[in-house]
């Protein structure tokens, strides 16, 4: 019988971290930063990291005026290469990594190695299902792991994008 997995301990005070700084990558770590959440970002690109810290700092006013009411606190970005130091202490981790099968299998071995336990493992494919990515991970890392295909409403995302 498969370990139980419970909802991430203490997720108001622990950081999101997105994987992949790519046109979908930032966009969502952007929803979360104007929500108010402490976001890092990673990506093996130099260039993809600064990007979407730049793509945030200069349209954070756009998402953050969609908001319904205001944060409680400020949210932060920050871009991070190493995997292991961007996912320490998360409580939820979304791919958005490239459609590659292969890439898309080791990162969520590779979550499943330094992802905290309680960590929600999210990913935003459109091409695979979850459980197609799965085959490098034990059964107790499964039942964190869930589609999320990430996506602003047609009302809201004219105004972003």
């Amino acid at each position: 019988m498969a370990a139980q997995w419970s909802h991430p301990k203490d997720y108001e005070n622990r950081p999101i971290c997105v994987l992949g700084g790519g046109v979908l990558g930032r966009r969502i770590a952007a929803c979360f930063v104007a929500a108010g959440h402490q976001v890092r970002i990673r990506d093996p690109s130099e260039k993809s990291r600064d990007d979407a810290v730049k793509y945030i700092k200069e349209n954070i006013s756009s998402f953050s005026s969609l908001l319904p009411s205001q944060p409680k606190r400020e949210g932060s970005c920050e871009a991070i290469e190493d995997l292991a130091a961007a996912v320490k202490d998360c409580w939820m981790v979304f791919e958005a990594v490239p459609e590659i099968l292969p890439l898309k299998e080791s990162t969520f071995a590779d979550l499943e190695k330094h992802a905290p336990s309680d960590c929600i493992l999210a990913t935003n494919s459109s091409s695979f299902k979850s459980g197609e990515l799965l085959s490098k991970v034990k059964e107790s890392t499964k039942t964190r792991v869930l589609n999320t295909h990430f996506m602003m409403p047609p009302q809201v995302s004219h105004h972003c994008f």
